[in-house]
C-alpha cells in the first residue's frame, strides 16, 4: 500500500468520525490536498497557524487572525485586539 493510500484512508476515517469541526475540517482539508497531491503544501500551511479563531454561533472558523480580520473588513491589529469584540474565540490548532 502506498504512503498516499494510507493518508487517504486515514484523513477519510478521521472526517467521518470526529465530533470536533477545527478536527473534521482539518481531515477534509487534509483528504482533499491527498487526492489533488498538494497534501505536502497543505500540511506546510497549516503549520504556520499560530492561533486559530471561531465564530460559535456560526461554526465558522478562521485559521488565522488575519484571514478573520480579512473577513470582517478590518486590519489585522484591530483583530488581534477586539477579536472579541466580533464574536470570536481563540482556538488551538
Amino acid at each position: 500500500m502506498k504512503s498516499t493510500d494510507i493518508l487517504k484512508e486515514h484523513y477519510k476515517n478521521w472526517a467521518d468520525t470526529t465530533q470536533n469541526p477545527v478536527h473534521r475540517r482539518y481531515a477534509e482539508d487534509m483528504y482533499n490536498a491527498v487526492l489533488n497531491g498538494t497534501h505536502k503544501e497543505a500540511l506546510r500551511e497549516y503549520g504556520g497557524y499560530t492561533s486559530m479563531l471561531i465564530e460559535p454561533s456560526s461554526g465558522r472558523i478562521f485559521n488565522s487572525i488575519q484571514e478573520a480580520a480579512d473577513a470582517f473588513g478590518v486590519k489585522y491589529h484591530t483583530m488581534q485586539i477586539n477579536y472579541i469584540r466580533y464574536g470570536l474565540k481563540k482556538i488551538k490548532k
